[in-house]
């Protein structure tokens, strides 16, 4: 029997439905600039001529439709006109570098590009279109038929380890993701989301796209101003009454340090805010729940595996560190590196298995890492007796020390991190001149650390004494501030490139 959410296999089957998910006078979307209330029948007639515009820009079934602009106040009708379109949605990052951006331009070879960088030096392979709000529409058409297997979206990774991959995810993938989502954390019609994930990966496009029709939760739309996402993203807390707040580890700890100067109705209304991407720092959560009277949780998932399939339940107490949740809506194991499946709490690689996996990698010559329906996740983790997941980091991070043992940045990063004095860290390999691998420390200290000139001689003493010769940093480098998270781990490329080799 299908769940409260998960009962769809096309998104034109939800887009029918949603006069029944939604109470009349409920609004679907809240704009916040300009302010305005936007309900179901209002909703469909912009979506109505977003498609008749499609049209128009000659956008059939099956075509790539590349979205490379900011959080654009009509961003979400062109989303879902483009499904019911039939077409494949490709949100991209706005602030790709412009060759990397052509690259993957020319592996998609799009039917339109709408963009809000018309005026740049980008050598556009066609002539992109502005991202328009919606005009009004002709008479409503049928849907485009659609089958469940059919592609919705192609997302990128970060590209933190390599060349960006184009993850193929279909109308099924989407929609049992967001059907995850909606009730694995018990959302419900007449809460309000405030989304502040980057609308280019899984969360961002899933939670305000699909999670949120499906359970009947409006959704409230932020600043596209990202240097104002944290305090506007504060403010419509306030001011629109937001219940469920998504957003990263980084802007949670944010949220944390700004909770003694909050008012004390700027949480008020906030029942639960969501947390995934990275790991979050249990202090900064366990002060939130304490002070706002809130629940956060986290979870885990990979683009591939449909960006979640462990959460933390509700009803259980927040976890110790890098423990993300049990296994939710999936299949979880842990093998060696033959395959094996391990023990209870013995580390391995994480394989998943779920309905809503991946298709496969845009790119023909990428090797997609699924075996008789199982995903290999490349990250190394450990599951206790009651089910509970522990991540240990990635399994090509890991290596072996000049003396044989294995080292695994993550580890080392977890035991800076409890340092005194240490407000963020990140721990990455590198290479010597002469071949060896090594490991850097680029450490943001706390500000009255930062003043103190003896500091970094006694955390090197510190770390000396609790940590093996081998998998002591060989670098601890100060840093002001480091690339905050967003789908992905801190790109570690680039600040061994910045900081090691002269980068810049």
């Amino acid at each position: 029997m299908p769940t409260r959410c998960e009962q769809f296999t096309t998104f034109a089957q939800l887009w029918q439905q949603l006069p029944q998910r939604f109470a009349p006078a409920q609004p679907l979307l809240i704009h916040s600039a300009p302010a305005e209330l936007v309900r179901v029948e209002s909703a469909h007639t912009r979506v109505a001529a977003c498609r008749h515009q499609l049209d128009q820009w000659g956008v059939r079934p099956t075509t790539h439709v590349v979205i490379h602009d900011a959080f654009h106040p009509a961003y979400l009708y062109w989303v879902w006109a483009i499904w019911l379109q039939g077409a494949v949605v490709v949100p991209l990052d706005p602030t790709l570098p412009q060759q990397r951006l052509q690259r993957l331009l020319g592996q998609l070879k799009p039917a339109l590009i709408l963009s809000d960088k018309l005026e740049s030096a980008t050598p556009w392979p066609i002539e992109p279109m502005a991202l328009p709000s919606p005009a009004a529409p002709p008479a409503e058409r049928p849907d485009t038929p659609c089958q469940p297997e059919q592609l919705a979206a192609i997302l990128f990774t970060s590209g933190t380890t390599g060349e960006p991959k184009g993850i193929c995810l279909s109308h099924r993938a989407m929609l049992n993701s967001g059907a995850a989502m909606a009730d694995g954390f018990a959302w419900q019609r007449g809460d309000r989301l405030l989304n502040l994930m980057a609308f280019h990966g899984m969360s961002g496009l899933r939670n305000p796209a699909i999670a949120a029709l499906l359970a009947g939760v409006t959704i409230v739309l932020p600043d596209p101003d990202p240097n104002r996402l944290l305090f506007s993203g504060l403010n419509l807390c306030r001011e629109q009454q937001v219940t469920l707040l998504a957003t990263t580890p980084a802007l949670i700890d944010r949220m944390g340090q700004l909770l003694p100067r909050l008012s004390a109705d700027t949480l008020q209304s906030l029942r639960m805010v969501l947390s995934c991407a990275a790991p979050l720092q249990r202090r900064t959560a366990e002060q939130l729940e304490a002070q706002g009277g809130l629940k956060v949780r986290e979870y885990y998932g990979l683009t591939e595996s449909g960006g979640i399939c462990a959460r933390t339940p509700l009803e259980a107490p927040l976890p110790p560190q890098d423990v993300v949740g049990r296994a939710w809506r999936a299949e979880l194991e842990i093998r060696d590196a033959q395959g094996n499946r391990l023990e209870v709490d013995q580390m391995g690689t994480l394989w998943i298995r779920s309905s809503q996996l991946f298709s496969g990698y845009l790119h023909p010559g990428s090797a997609v890492p699924k075996q008789n329906g199982w995903l290999d996740t490349g990250d190394l983790a450990s599951i206790d007796a009651a089910g509970w997941v522990t991540l240990h980091g990635r399994r090509d991070s890991q290596f072996k020390s000049s003396s044989g043992e294995i080292v695994i940045p993550a580890e080392v990063e977890r035991m800076i991190q409890a340092q005194p004095g240490v407000e963020q860290a990140a721990v990455c390999r590198y290479r010597e001149p002469h071949g060896e691998e090594r490991l850097a420390a680029f450490i943001v200290p706390t500000a009255q650390a930062a003043a103190d000139p003896h500091w970094l001689s006694a955390l090197k003493q510190q770390l000396s004494s609790q940590l093996e010769q081998s998998k002591q940093p060989a670098r601890l480098i100060p840093c002001p501030t480091l690339p905050a998270p967003g789908e992905s781990e801190i790109n570690c490329a680039q600040l061994v490139e910045r900081h090691l080799h002269g980068g810049g």
